[in-house]
């Protein structure tokens, strides 16, 4: 059956296909660069094209020696023609894509690639650490921002092996290896990620494998002149994202002394349902109710004595519940956010006498949650609310709550800051940003003014707020 395919800006993605990353260190480019592009060539014949390349040790100092790929890719390196060095990431034209930021690295260390591809948002980093290098991995999580991205893959030759019994085959020992080594592990446990290669191929499944399955790196021992290989080349991958690796291998081919390593991933699931209830207290839907709907958040307004006594309650056992309760006792109105989904990271949490404000990052997007309860609201105190989450660092706003104010004031200001009201309780965005909230539940048990508003920013205006933006845990 042929692959379902979508346009987007001019260009036709195949979006049953995997996204398949590629990293191989070259060696040279200029001298290494034919062999390369056979590769790449056979890769494709065998129906497996290459659709975002990192390469390291690239050793280029103009973009002449990347001529020859400029007609079928967007082109993001490094200009550094000393031993052993140099980035790249290469993205493939035929891919639906759009570059949002890049950094790269003066030294020639790395290259970080922050962009969307077919309709996802990802970071990507190139990555060569010299053996005698030091520091780099600390200058990268400076610069590397998970909070902004959907999929962090971070891939190339970090000239370690990770694990020195299992991913080598010489016992000498190597001060260069185990103080990279160190250095690395402590880089992914703080940005929670896990090596793909290894994930896919346990201990148990790869000892009687053969070494080119296993090693991406062979070299002669000086002393002994003895062949040894390592695995020194990785892709580490965000760990809520490991179920989208659909496969990690070391290529059979010998494009330097290296091989290179595929990463496939499988991103045509990547649609998101995030369901929301917002409605008083008194009306809050029974238990068995809430079950079977299983929202993901609830914005409560409250109003009384009794509704103060049942959210303290709620508050109190937080522990023994799987929501978070976001309320202060000067507020009217609440959030609870469910504790059972990974992907919602609460950010920072605003509390105003007539509403709470949350920001957070769902499925790698920033997102502003408000509850509101303005029972006898007015036009000026509707729109300090809206004038307080319109800063341009969320991507999706929605608002739920108790509004008393006319109509005619609702569109005026709905038409002042580009807000629209879903029509029924079902709605599809239309928008770049991958966080789509596929489905909006509203219950509507009261004859008070009840509502749900969406809008949708410019991404690039997103990207560009994110250096502005300072989040305080």
């Amino acid at each position: 059956m042929a692959a379902a395919s979508t346009e987007v800006g001019g260009r036709t993605t195949e979006r049953e296909r995997p996204l398949h990353i590629l990293t191989v260190n070259v060696n040279g480019l200029k001298t290494n660069g034919k062999g390369l592009i056979e590769e790449l060539e056979k890769l494709k014949s065998e129906n497996r094209e290459v659709d975002v390349l990192f390469l390291t040790e690239t050793r280029i100092g103009d973009a002449d020696a990347l001529t020859n790929f400029k007609t079928n890719w967007e082109i993001f390196f490094t200009c550094n023609d000393s031993r052993s060095k140099g980035a790249a990431i290469l993205v493939n034209k035929e891919r639906a894509f759009r570059c949002l930021d890049e950094i790269v690295d003066e030294s020639g260390r790395y290259v970080i690639l922050s962009c969307f591809i077919s309709e996802t948002f990802c970071t990507f980093v190139s990555v060569h650490h010299h053996p005698e290098g030091s520091g780099i991995l600390n200058e990268l999580s400076e610069k590397i921002k998970p909070l902004y991205t959907e999929i962090l893959v971070v891939g190339g030759d970090f000239n370690t092996a990770l694990d020195e019994k299992k991913d080598r085959t010489s016992t000498s020992d190597n001060p260069g290896h185990n103080r990279i080594r160190k250095e690395l592990l402590s880089f992914m446990g703080k940005h929670d990620l896990k090596d793909a290669w290894r994930d896919k191929n346990p201990p148990t499944n790869t000892r009687r494998m053969d070494k080119n399955k296993k090693y991406t790196h062979k070299y002669t021992q000086k002393e002994t002149y003895e062949l040894h290989y390592s695995r020194l080349d990785y892709f580490f991958i965000n760990a809520d994202k490991r179920n989208l690796v659909q496969d990690c291998r070391i290529n059979d081919r010998e494009i330097s002394d290296h091989r290179s390593v595929s990463l496939m991933l499988d991103l045509k699931d990547q649609t998101r349902e995030l369901k929301i209830v917002s409605c008083t207290v008194h009306n809050l839907p029974r238990d068995e109710d809430l079950t079977e709907l299983c929202p993901d958040i609830i914005l409560l307004a409250k109003r009384g004595a009794e509704h103060e006594d049942y959210i303290n309650k709620i508050k109190e056992e937080e522990g023994k519940t799987n929501w978070t309760v976001l309320w202060s006792d000067h507020s009217n109105a609440a959030i609870l956010v469910t504790k059972r989904r990974r992907d919602i990271h609460i950010l920072f949490t605003v509390y105003k006498e007539d509403c709470v404000i949350l920001h957070c990052r769902v499925f790698g997007m920033f997102h502003t949650f408000v509850s509101v309860c303005h029972p006898e609201g007015t036009q000026e105190n509707l729109q300090n609310m809206l004038q307080e989450i319109t800063p341009s660092y969320s991507g999706t706003k929605v608002i739920g709550g108790i509004f008393s104010t006319s109509g005619q004031i609702k569109k005026k200001l709905m038409k002042e800051y580009n807000f629209h009201e879903p029509a029924d309780r079902s709605m599809q965005l239309a928008s770049l940003i991958p966080a789509q909230l596929t489905q909006i539940y509203k219950i509507e048990k009261q004859e008070k003014f009840l509502f749900l508003i969406f809008t949708e920013m410019n991404v690039d205006d997103l990207i560009r707020s994110l250096g502005q933006l300072k989040i305080h845990h």
